[in-house]
Parts: C-alpha cells; sequence; structure tokens
C-alpha cells in the first residue's frame, strides 16, 4: 500500500474489492482475521489468520539488523501526537481487540503524498496511550497480540500493546507454536512465512507441491489452509503441520473473478468478485461439500467477516449476516451503522465509519453497535 492519497490508502488497507493488489497480502495468524475481506478466526475475522493486508516490499533480512533506519526527512513531518490531536487527520485503520487493545492509524490532511501516518494503541479506553510515527509509505498487518509493519525497501518490524518495538528476522527451524502466529507473504519473492509476536522469528512455509498460492489462511491452532491453482484447477489444500504436508481438493468451478478466503473451524468461505457482483462458495465440513450462492442479495463485497457465529458481509456501507447454518441465508442488519469494514477478534468486533473518522464496536457478533472512542 502506497500513501498516495488516503482514498487509495483506505481502499488496499480495507481489502476494497476494486483495489488493484489483492494478491499482496499479509495474513494476521492468531485470534485474529481481518478481511480486506476479513476473515474471523476462532471466532474472529480476517486477522488471527485471516487478516489481510496488501504488502509489495522485499522480506525479512535473515541478521535482523537493528532498528527501521531513521527517516532523513522526519523532521519535515509532524509528530506522532500532533496527527493523532490533529481533527483534520483521517482515521485510516481501527481495530479493538477482545482484551480490549484498541489500536488506531491515523493519516495527517496533506496536501502532497506520501502523507504522514501515525499509530495510537491504548489498553484502557484510551485514558492512556502511546503513540508514534510509521515509516513512509509503510504497510501494517493487525493482529490481536502486535501489529506488523512493512516499511519499504526495509526490515519489518512488531509493535506491541506497550509499543515496543521487535525486528522480524527470517530463521529457520521451527516455530515452538505456530498458535497466535502472523501469516505473512512477500509479493517480492512470492513466500509466505509465519512469525512469532513475541520473538519475531520468522519461518518459511513450504507450499503446497503444484499449487500457485493466491490466498493463505492460518487458524489459531496453527493449522493452514492455502487457495490457488493448479494447473486450470482451483483447489483447496490444507495442513496440519506447518506446510510439511499438505492434503488437496477440488473446490467449485471458478468464474474467473477475484477470491477471497475466510475460515473460522470446519466452516470455510470462498468470496468471489465477478463483473456482476459477488459469488459464495460455503463449505460447513472442511471443503469435503459445498454449497454455491450464484446470486447473494447485495453486490460487490467491500469486507467480510468468517466467525464462529455468524458470516458477516459489508457492501455499500450496510451490514448483512448470515442466518443459517449453510451461511447462503442473509439479512441486512436493522440499526447497524454505516460501515466501510469490519474486524473481529472473538466476539468483538470493529467497524469504521465512512467518514474517516468514527468507529463502532460490537460484542454479540454484530447483532448491535455502540460508537466508541478512537484516540
Amino acid at each position: 500500500m502506497h500513501n498516495a492519497d488516503l482514498d487509495a490508502a483506505r481502499d488496499h488497507i480495507a481489502g476494497r474489492v476494486d483495489a488493484p493488489m489483492f494478491d499482496d497480502l499479509v495474513a494476521r495468524g492468531a485470534r485474529l482475521r481481518r478481511f480486506r475481506l476479513g476473515v474471523t478466526a476462532a471466532a474472529i475475522t480476517v486477522l488471527v489468520g485471516g487478516a489481510v493486508v496488501g504488502v509489495g516490499q522485499p522480506w525479512l533480512t535473515s541478521e535482523g539488523a537493528g532498528p527501521t533506519q531513521p527517516d532523513p526527512v522526519a523532521e519535515l513531518r509532524p509528530t506522532a501526537e500532533q496527527i493523532v490531536d490533529d481533527p483534520a487527520s483521517h482515521l485510516t485503520d481501527f481495530f479493538m481487540s477482545e482484551q480490549g487493545i484498541t489500536y488506531s492509524f491515523w493519516t495527517d490532511d496533506c496536501k502532497e503524498p506520501p502523507c504522514a501516518v501515525a499509530l495510537a494503541i491504548s489498553s484502557d479506553g484510551w485514558r492512556t496511550r502511546t503513540t508514534q510515527l510509521l515509516p513512509r509509505e509503510a504497510d501494517w498487518g493487525l493482529h490481536s497480540d502486535a501489529v506488523l509493519i512493512v516499511p519499504p525497501n526495509n526490515v519489518p518490524y512488531l509493535v506491541d500493546a506497550a509499543g515496543q518495538r521487535t525486528n522480524v528476522i527470517a530463521s529457520s527451524g521451527t516455530l515452538a507454536s505456530a498458535e497466535n502466529a502472523i501469516l505473512h507473504s512477500d509479493s517480492a519473492s512470492g513466500t509466505w512465512s509465519v512469525i512469532d509476536p513475541e520473538s519475531g522469528r520468522g519461518i518459511r512455509v513450504p507450499e503446497p507441491p503444484g499449487v500457485a498460492v493466491r490466498q493463505m489462511h492460518l487458524s489459531p491452532e496453527g493449522d493452514l489452509t492455502a487457495l490457488g491453482l493448479s494447473g486450470d484447477e482451483m483447489v483447496l489444500a490444507q495442513s496440519t503441520d506447518t506446510g510439511d504436508t499438505w492434503s488437496r481438493q477440488p473446490v467449485p468451478p471458478s468464474n474467473n473473478g477475484t477470491s477471497y478466503l475466510l475460515r473460522a473451524g470446519p466452516r470455510i468461505v470462498i468470496v468471489e468478485m465477478v463483473a456482476t457482483g459477488s459469488r459464495l462458495l460455503v463449505s460447513s465440513d472442511s471443503g469435503a461439500t459445498w454449497d454455491v450462492s450464484e446470486h447473494p442479495p447485495f453486490g460487490h463485497v467491500g469486507c467480510a467477516a468468517a466467525t464462529a457465529g455468524p458470516l458477516l458481509v459489508v457492501t455499500l456501507g450496510e451490514l448483512w449476516t448470515s442466518t443459517d447454518d449453510a451461511w447462503l441465508r442473509f439479512a441486512r442488519v436493522e440499526g447497524a451503522p454505516a460501515l466501510e469494514c469490519i474486524i473481529s477478534d472473538g466476539r468483538t468486533m470493529t467497524g469504521m465509519g465512512p467518514d474517516k473518522a468514527t468507529a463502532y464496536v460490537s460484542h454479540d457478533f454484530g447483532t448491535t453497535w455502540q460508537r466508541t472512542r478512537v484516540r
């Protein structure tokens, strides 16, 4: 993502269907799944295994060299505190974890891009906070335990709830546990890695043989699900040992649209964007059988979250939710605020308003919403 302008930044970070770079993803593995089409893990959206954010930077360095290099023109930009407090700044991204930790990203009202972006973090309802300025033109991925920051041509790093930084270091071997790990894709090399949010160690994930992976999902338990092409056939590949071995199965024929993968337990949803709108492929048995919805009641999907409860979809500011086990009957949620995107962690779901200044939170899978503080 480049912060050329606020709309382009928001489109890229929110996984908008008309953004051009859907193959560049950061999938957050662990309890959260954010979907640019969002996806919920255990009981949430694409952050923990489903969150996806575009990146186009080189992958980690084995040296894990010291802190990110200073911005040579940093002194010409406003401070993080100034950006966060400026009434003219725009809310670019917002997330609240199940533990109540909140992350908000603010872009200054600059006239010439790239605009400056500041991150604010609070764990006590904004009575106190930490702030920091992001490197110029950096990408980021949200996660319940940390934020992954990907500077252009520099070492990615993690920021925890206390604002502490940990450089991501390419490492060999395996992680002691893939639980709560962060799944990261590097568009430059076309590879995927699993990152330990505490140590910053990044382990390369072996991809399924013969499959050109388009999307990958990491469950809170560390299981991997990949969607990709094997020749001209769309296939779903699954691994329970961090990619050492894979099983493969076909999915219903594709309409050659852009596809997004959501998963929560045995429930798998593929959202395919086509010229006429959306197409949903839904499995409740880990991909053994599929139901296909060729004409859901909404049009283009801007964001989605697969949870342990319902499937939630945002389209044109409206929130839709599934109402049966097959996830194929949808109803508009009455009284829900206008939202641009949703992210969830457990029952806690966060939505941003289209005014780029407000956010809303739900603690019951999106049934009811309350406006929440964002700084």
